[in-house]
């Protein structure tokens, strides 16, 4: 007799289950057993330490792995994260140069002091609970020398990739970002750290013609030798031309952003304007070191400071065109008390001189959002008689700042509004300026002027 499928597939899979919960009920009357109990015991996460804004104060000695004082120079440096209600806030810095001892203010938050030199391994010492206003002491910051590691890099064939810029650091607690410390080429295509702490390194490398490296190594001071395949880059390829649409010759392509918008994987990563191009005579580029899968973002900047912002540059891109505005100089006149200057020394004179700080904020939109950078440039001012001078040449955002010692201008849109060049006169004992923008006829009447 043939049976249904219903009779099959859900009858007796039904019957099944009932005689198997009888046999258990039966079993477990006769030997006096009693069905297990799940107790579900709920986990308490502990509450995050929330730390009020303000610095805290650490100290501590520093020493030699066999206990004896340090008598060397070290670089100390921190990160913290401070915990708020409803978000956190991340910090870091540089404590400075030190011995034997650190006495140090630092942002409030969680901390690790991080000691840096040519003769020892990164070593740190953290999670640190540093409270505003609070006193931490008998830290002890213990310098390990640890072990050489050596990065080879080959091309697909096997081949050593030589000239390259290797550089790392290792994570240190919940921060993946740290000071990048280089290493030195040893032989073709081996790129040596002489001292490794045992910790994960994140590792980066750049070669001509090559795309980035960006990889983790576990337990850096155990490895030894990593190697490593650098993969050819695909060309972006480009011209620069000026407003008249003349080419426009050795401009720099300078990187502030790398993006994974594309891939959506490891967030972005910047630079403070890292130089990875210039264009020939013919005002042409090629990149061959751009990553797939990331935009890149930046300046271009001419010889003569004309600048301009791009934006989601890629691998493989061919035919760009950028076309850079005509030139606009800020040019100051300062009167007043010049000792209020803050001043900085110039290597090619071999001397101090004072100096303004130009800040230019521009905007750039990534992922729906809008994001900001600054560049900053330091222009020294030449004071005759009674009378200071200043030009920096290159205005090219829609937020400008000037700052002057202690005192700080804050040009507005109406100042920018125009195209050519401007003029401030700035009283430093009064505190008082004025701002006047000259039309572009007026600024190329007064370039042409013999």
């Amino acid at each position: 007799m043939q049976r249904s499928a219903t009779f099959t597939f859900v009858v007796l899979p039904i019957l099944f289950m009932i005689l198997v919960m009888a046999g258990l009920t039966i079993w477990m009357a006769v030997s006096g057993s009693k069905p297990p109990v799940v107790i579900e015991v709920a986990t308490v996460e502990e509450p995050p330490t929330i730390y009020a804004k303000g610095e805290g104060t650490l100290r501590g000695t520093i020493v030699r792995a066999d206990g004896s004082p340090n008598t060397s120079e070290v670089h100390l440096s921190y990160r913290s994260e401070r915990k708020m209600e409803n978000s956190s806030h991340s910090s870091s810095g540089n404590v400075g140069d030190v011995v034997g001892e650190f006495d140090a203010k630092v942002f409030a938050g969680e901390t690790w002091l991080i000691a840096t030199g040519d003769d020892f391994a990164p070593s740190w010492i953290g999670p640190i609970e540093n409270h505003a206003d609070g006193i931490v002491d008998d830290l002890k910051i213990v310098l390990n020398e640890g072990r050489p590691l050596d990065i080879v890099l080959e091309d697909p064939s096997g081949n050593p990739v030589t000239g390259g810029n290797v550089t790392g650091f290792p994570i240190v607690g919940r921060n993946a970002g740290g000071s990048h410390h280089p290493t030195k080429e040893v032989e073709p295509g081996v790129y040596r750290f002489n001292h490794t702490a045992e910790a994960t390194y994140r590792i980066f490398a750049e070669a001509p013609g090559f795309q980035p490296l960006d990889e983790e190594v576990a337990d850096a001071s155990m490895q030894g030798q990593v190697e490593f395949t650098l993969i050819p880059g695909d060309p972006t390829t480009g011209t620069v031309i000026g407003a008249d649409g003349q080419p426009i010759a050795d401009a720099a392509i300078l990187l502030n952003l790398k993006n994974y918008s594309i891939s959506g994987s490891r967030g972005s990563h910047s630079w403070s304007e890292k130089e990875i191009g210039r264009t020939d005579a013919a005002g042409r580029f090629e990149l061959r070191i751009l990553e797939p899968g990331a935009l890149y973002y930046g300046i271009i900047e001419a010889p003569d400071q004309r600048r301009i912002v791009f934006s989601e540059m890629q691998a493989g891109e061919t035919g760009l065109v950028y076309e850079v505005p005509p030139l606009r100089t800020l040019r100051g006149t300062i009167r007043g008390d010049f000792s209020v200057l803050h001043e900085r020394y110039d290597r090619d004179l071999k001397k101090k001189l004072p100096y303004v700080k130009i800040d230019q904020r521009y905007k750039m939109q990534i992922d729906g959002g809008t994001h900001g950078e600054l560049h900053y440039d330091y222009v020294p001012v030449e004071i005759t008689e009674e009378t200071g001078h200043f030009e920096c040449r290159g205005i090219f955002t829609d937020r400008v700042s000037i700052a002057l010692g202690p005192y700080r201008v804050q040009l507005d849109e109406s100042d920018l509004e125009s195209t050519g060049d401007l003029l401030l006169d700035y009283n430093l004992d009064t505190n008082e300026y004025e701002i006047t923008p000259v039309d572009t006829e007026s600024t190329e009447d007064a370039k042409d002027a013999p």
